[in-house]
């Protein structure tokens, strides 16, 4: 296991690199071996939409969200996001940050890393929708895969996850939720909706999937 060799996100082509060599993604992993919606043409606005509200969600934590500067296709999310965090108060610890997993061989990109009412600490990963009620089954296995890379980033003491409380190795004792966010002209009162993942078969699932994603692929 080496820590010498540089971690590379390119957001704008989701990509990830340790060194030269290119790391899959978590959700190309979980897409590739069919535990989640593939995006396609038809969708591709979906998709947009959704990374525009993850920054979003992004700028309002950090205090620097500009309402009318958004689309208004984008901030109809927005009371969603301020009700969840005036009413579940998280204290963030990481928003939005790309890691890896080498033992593993795969990056992804945490949404947020908090600590929660009770002290515990909790993995949470947005999602958002106009008429779902709670997020996608996968959303289970990809927060069980962040569980899994946070804890390994925190063991090697890299970047802000080596300021994490511990987190135990061989079975993450974190909590995990799906944050599914509707918009204000639906006729929600409340328009979040937290999803707990407390299923230590989501770890299973997910290393089942890496395992068979890179013998398909012949990484491993």
């Amino acid at each position: 296991m080496t820590n010498n060799r540089e971690f590379r996100f390119l957001e704008r082509q989701h990509q990830y690199f340790l060194g030269m060599a290119q790391m899959p993604s978590v959700t190309t992993i979980l897409t590739e071996e069919g535990l989640t919606p593939a995006y396609n043409a038809k969708n591709d606005f979906h998709r947009r939409r959704g990374s525009a509200i993850h920054k979003m969600l992004q700028l309002t934590i950090a205090g620097q969200f500009d309402f009318d500067a958004t689309a208004p296709a984008v901030r109809r999310f927005h009371r969603g996001i301020v009700q969840y965090l005036e009413t579940e108060m998280p204290k963030m610890l990481i928003v939005e940050k790309a890691g890896y997993h080498e033992p593993g061989w795969y990056a992804g990109t945490i949404d947020q890393v908090t600590e929660w009412r009770d002290g515990s600490l909790a993995i949470v990963d947005a999602k958002s929708s106009d008429t779902a009620n709670a997020p996608a089954k996968s959303t289970a296995y990809q927060t069980a895969a962040y569980a899994l890379m946070a804890a390994m980033m925190k063991h090697q003491k890299i970047g802000e996850f080596a300021n994490l409380p511990p987190i135990d190795l061989i079975l993450p004792k974190v909590k995990r939720f799906g944050l599914l966010l509707w918009p204000d002209d639906q006729g929600y009162d409340i328009c979040y909706k937290l999803t707990p993942y407390n299923s230590d078969h989501d770890y299973n699932v997910w290393r089942a999937a890496l395992t068979l994603n890179h013998a398909k692929k012949g990484r491993r």
